[in-house]
């Protein structure tokens, strides 16, 4: 296989197009193709070393700005991956499996785990914390199924949870108290039912509802 020809892509100038025997075959960073020249000839392994290692810097690269967003999970990285890597997928499947794809994702997880970019651990207290004080704080419950969804372990949960500032029944009372206006208008039967539905939806027990109830200032 020879080079024919080396060019900046049009639309990103951070990487070139490679043509190989007179045909666009795969693009690289540009600090992978700077060593490549018009005329050398490569092999099937040493092009597929290429794209491998473009393959991982595409993948940093994209892990890299789906993080700047807010703190992620290392499962939420891993799937934002896959679907990034589905994109282009098939231009790569020439020279690459699907199973040096899927490593690749598992090397770049590794790689951000490693730097302390991902830190289920750290991420669990995050979100435990914003969600606890949202305006309308969530209880243990709904913060332990979102973390769960999240792929973080029971036991970063757990510590997440303990180290939250107001206990889960604090919660219910401080959100018992900023929905009950909506209700003190209905009858007590009704205004009593909307509020416990409402703070059942949202995750609390029936005793911490009733004690709720019982003390907040409505």
């Amino acid at each position: 296989m020879i080079i024919t020809s080396l060019q900046p892509q049009v639309k990103n100038v951070n990487r070139i197009s490679v043509y190989i025997d007179g045909e666009f075959s795969f693009g690289l960073f540009v600090d992978l193709a700077i060593s490549l020249k018009k005329g050398q000839i490569l092999s099937q392994e040493q092009v597929a070393d290429l794209v491998r290692q473009d393959v991982s810097l595409r993948l940093r690269a994209s892990a890299f700005n789906y993080i700047s967003f807010r703190p992620r999970s290392k499962k939420e990285v891993s799937n934002y991956l896959r679907f990034r890597i589905s994109k282009y997928e098939e231009h790569y499947q020439r020279w690459l499996g699907k199973e040096d794809l899927f490593n690749a994702i598992e090397r770049t997880v590794d790689y951000l785990e490693e730097r302390g970019y991902l830190n289920d651990q750290e991420f669990a207290k995050q979100w435990a914390s914003f969600r606890a004080q949202s305006r309308q704080p969530k209880s243990d419950y709904t913060i332990k199924q979102e973390l769960r969804i999240k792929g973080v372990r029971d036991e970063d949960i757990a510590q997440a949870l303990l180290d939250l500032g107001k206990t889960n029944q604090q919660r219910a009372v401080t959100l018992a108290q900023k929905v009950w206006p909506k209700y003190k208008k209905l009858s007590p039967v009704q205004a009593k039912k909307k509020l416990f539905d409402f703070l059942r939806r949202r995750g609390f027990g029936w005793d911490e509802i009733k004690e709720a109830y019982e003390n907040f200032d409505g």
